[in-house]
């Protein structure tokens, strides 16, 4: 027969491993869940950035009122830097493949040049809600990579 000590180093000895398992592998499956987690909700934030950008470029290109052009200006390169900084940290940070991030890099060329292209802060800037088509389809397509990506 084993003394109460000899009996309870026994249990330790058998439940040791079980229970070094279980924690190693629930940590490891928490960091995993948590990195995806993480991911999706960058992916969420950029996705409503270009919400944003995609509702002040309607304003700014449908509009010429010299006072709010100036403001939405600023908010506009302002986000399109937002999201640039975002897309570059998300597809570093969650090891997006090159291929699609050089397709990023180039649709966040074809964003900038979509927003702040043409007569973009210009003084006698007219009206151009054509343009506005353009940003929208380049935005279509950063969302559309985006989705694919977060999947």
């Amino acid at each position: 027969m084993y003394s109460f000590y000899e009996s309870v180093m026994l249990i330790v000895w058998h439940l040791l491993p079980t229970l070094t398992a279980v924690l190693v592998s629930g940590w490891l499956l928490q960091r995993f869940f948590i990195r995806k987690s993480n991911a999706a909700s960058l992916a969420d934030s950029i996705l409503g950035e270009l919400q944003t950008l995609r509702n002040d470029s309607l304003d700014y290109w449908s509009l010429s009122d010299p006072d709010k052009e100036i403001v939405l200006a600023s908010q506009l390169k302002g986000s399109i830097q937002t999201i640039s900084a975002d897309i570059d940290y998300y597809c570093i940070h969650y090891k997006i493949n090159k291929e699609t991030k050089s397709h990023f890099d180039i649709l966040q060329i074809s964003l900038a040049d979509a927003v702040t292209g043409g007569d973009f802060e210009q003084k006698k800037r007219k009206a151009n809600p054509y343009r506005y088509l353009t940003i929208l389809n380049v935005i279509n397509k950063i969302r559309s990579e985006i989705h694919k990506t977060k999947i």
